[in-house]
Parts: structure tokens; C-alpha cells; sequence
């Protein structure tokens, strides 16, 4: 949050800058092709800044949603922690979806995977399931 902070007050400080430095133009103070090195550059920095503002106001919004999902987790995991059997309405209100894939034979044993994708917080882990023929 500090860096976006003081980004923010860097792209102002530019705004000031580029607002001095077009007066000192107009007032025959710097030449044009300084004038316009200068605010190249000056744009250049504030369209950077303004980029990495938005990527970490994404970024904090992105984590706050995580901390939001593993909340609502560890709440539901809370309400089956002393589970004893193990339904379908159990069973939906703990997982989104499972991924089971094609049947793999390596070195005579059978392999299959299985995502297992749980409520708020995705997939944690992938399952493989071996067989012997």
C-alpha cells in the first residue's frame, strides 16, 4: 500500500512538472526540442507509474479476495470437522469440481489423475490413483 502511495505522489509531482515545464515553453524559457525531450520522458515515467499503480491496486484487491476464500474455508471446514458420513449435499457444499483423466499404463501399472478442485480455495493438490493389471 506504501508504494502505491508514494507512486501516486510521484505521477503528481510529474503532473507539476509537466505543467511548469509547458509555462517555461510558453515563455520562450526552453527551447521546443527540449520541451518536448522532457515530456516524453516525464509521460513516459507517469504512464509506467500509473501502469504499476494499477497492477498492485489488482494485486492487494486479488489477495484480499484470497484471505476472503480461505476465511469462508476454514468456516466450512469448521462446520464438518467431526463429520461422520460423508453425502452428496456434504460433498457439494466442500467441492466445485473433480477432474478425472484418461488412464495412463506406465511400466505395467495403471495411472490416473484426479484434480480436485475444493469451494473457495481451488485446487490444492492433484491425486494420482495407481492400478496394477
Amino acid at each position: 500500500m506504501d508504494k502505491i502511495y508514494e507512486d501516486q505522489i510521484r505521477v503528481e509531482d510529474l503532473t507539476k512538472k509537466i505543467e511548469r515545464l509547458y509555462d517555461d515553453w510558453l515563455d520562450n524559457k526552453i527551447s521546443e526540442s527540449n520541451f518536448q525531450k522532457i515530456l516524453e520522458k516525464s509521460q513516459n515515467e507517469q504512464d509506467s507509474l500509473n501502469q504499476r499503480i494499477e497492477d498492485n491496486q489488482k494485486l492487494i484487491v486479488k489477495e484480499n479476495l484470497e484471505d476472503i476464500n480461505v476465511k469462508k474455508w476454514i468456516e466450512l471446514i469448521k462446520k464438518y470437522r467431526d463429520i461422520k458420513k460423508l453425502d452428496k449435499a456434504t460433498l457439494n457444499e466442500l467441492i466445485s469440481k473433480i477432474y478425472v483423466h484418461e488412464k495412463e499404463i506406465v511400466n505395467g501399472e495403471i495411472t490416473q489423475t484426479i484434480d480436485i478442485y475444493y469451494n473457495f480455495i481451488g485446487n490444492t493438490d492433484t491425486l494420482q490413483v495407481f492400478y496394477n493389471l
